[in-house]
């Protein structure tokens, strides 16, 4: 008697089929990506719809917000800062 013509072969080599598909539907699901809503980063987190890094910052800030405006007052400060000098600077030079 030849495999394919034994029912049991049959049996199995459907289940093998079955597990085969399996198998693949879990690489291609592991391979899907779409664009971060936030930054446009392609991720695999198909949920949350987050790249690693801007779901780590968000779920930091939604943690501790206060501290989270602190250092973005901050940095809003420093770069007014900067802008202020860089505008001196121009000014500078253009009077020379």
């Amino acid at each position: 008697m030849r495999r394919n013509e034994d029912p049991g072969y049959a049996e199995w080599a459907d289940q093998q089929d079955v597990e085969d598909i399996k198998v693949q539907d879990a690489t291609i699901g592991s391979e899907i990506t779409v664009p971060c809503e936030l930054c446009g980063t392609p991720t695999r987190m198909l949920g949350t719809k987050r790249c690693d890094g801007c779901w780590e910052i968000e779920r930091r800030i939604n943690h501790q917000p206060e501290l989270a405006r602190k250092i973005l007052t901050a940095r809003g400060e420093e770069q007014e800062l900067q802008n202020q000098q860089a505008e001196q600077l121009i000014s500078e030079e253009t009077q020379c």
